[in-house]
């Protein structure tokens, strides 16, 4: 007779930097300049959206975001 052990999941981190991510639609139109301009520039769509991204934030004052804050004792 065989016995199986059923694994506990493991807890998610806190964060990590290479997992996080968000998936986002940009309307069919800007991609083909997005992605011209993005060449022009030798960076990848990605990286070009995330650019747009944090210029926008800084614009609105929003970046670069607070240090976090240290842990409670």
């Amino acid at each position: 007779m065989t016995v199986m052990s059923k694994r506990k999941p493991k807890p998610a981190a806190a964060y990590d930097a290479r997992a996080e991510h968000k998936t986002v639609r940009v309307r069919g139109v800007l991609v083909p300049l997005a992605e011209e301009h993005a060449a022009e520039m030798a960076h990848d769509l990605t990286q070009y959206v995330n650019d747009a991204i944090r210029q926008r934030l800084e614009q609105a004052g929003k970046w670069p975001p607070p240090p976090p804050k240290p842990p409670a004792r």
